[in-house]
């Protein structure tokens, strides 16, 4: 999946600059959803330190900046994301925040501005106006937003301990979140939301040590109503690091090692 997203990479700079992007026919509204598509396949793979996994790193452009700012004419934009993409849009520095912490013994000052920044974005963020206005499905799309909104919060706090699991004022913390995310996964089940999903579960489900929520998580990974086999990959990898013996095998930074121990590349899709 990562090679393709490369190779996709090098094509979608080639059409940003292009007339594509001003366009308002058939064939801008097309690039405008091939660019969501590519920016969900990016954005939600940044589930664990940035470059901790060769295979699945991709460069964190800046070149979407320049052109994302013109396609939001479009009907299509934010569609894939389900109008949460301002969230989804912090996990690549969150990442980069991550790796940043794994070098150092306690947080630097950079490291605390940038933590509070991401937490101001990430607790402020509010879907565009027009993509609210007259939405049937408002109450599915507000659960959804909330059950993003959780797991990104999640990953910030766990990017900045990278010893939580031996922190039990972190774990305390960290039980909420899943606690929440956990309940509007159940109020959400069924409504097309669901299909941006995965990633922020797999998030919550590296940090899990209750039982019945792990149990009730592979279930539904299993189970899943799209029968997609990168499902089946998550809830396999989330079993092997769960069952690590020793015990230090904990979050985003879990996921990392036990996918190179493992030799699983999980792509997010």
């Amino acid at each position: 999946m990562f090679s393709h997203l490369r190779a996709s990479r090098q094509i979608i700079i080639q059409l940003a600059n292009s007339s594509l992007p001003s366009s308002i026919n058939d064939n801008g509204r097309l690039f405008a959803f091939v660019l969501e598509i590519y920016r969900f396949f990016i954005l939600s793979n940044n589930i664990v330190p940035y470059g901790s996994i060769n295979r699945r790193t991709v460069p964190q452009d800046t070149f979407l900046d320049g052109i994302l700012g013109t396609m939001n004419h479009f009907d299509t934009w934010g569609v894939v994301f389900g109008d949460t993409h301002g969230l989804f849009e912090i996990l690549p520095d969150i990442a980069v925040l991550a790796a940043r912490r794994l070098t150092e013994r306690t947080p630097s000052q950079a490291s605390l501005e940038m933590h509070l920044a991401l937490y101001a974005r990430i607790t402020e963020y509010k879907p565009p106006d027009s993509a609210v206005t007259g939405q049937k499905s408002q109450p599915q799309r507000d659960t959804a937003l909330s059950l993003c909104r959780e797991a990104t919060l999640l990953y910030l706090r766990t990017a900045m301990v990278p010893d939580a699991s031996n922190d039990t004022v972190t774990l305390a913390k960290v039980q909420k979140h899943i606690d929440n995310i956990m309940l509007y996964a159940e109020q959400a089940a069924g409504s097309p939301y669901e299909t941006i999903f995965l990633g922020p579960l797999v998030i919550a489900g590296s940090c899990m040590l209750r039982t019945e929520q792990r149990q009730s998580l592979l279930d539904g990974l299993r189970s899943n109503r799209f029968h997609m086999q990168h499902c089946l990959q998550a809830a396999l990898l989330l079993e092997q690091l769960w069952n690590d013996l020793s015990g230090r095998v904990f979050g985003p930074y879990g996921l990392a090692i036990t996918m190179r121990r493992r030799g699983i590349n999980l792509g997010i899709a």
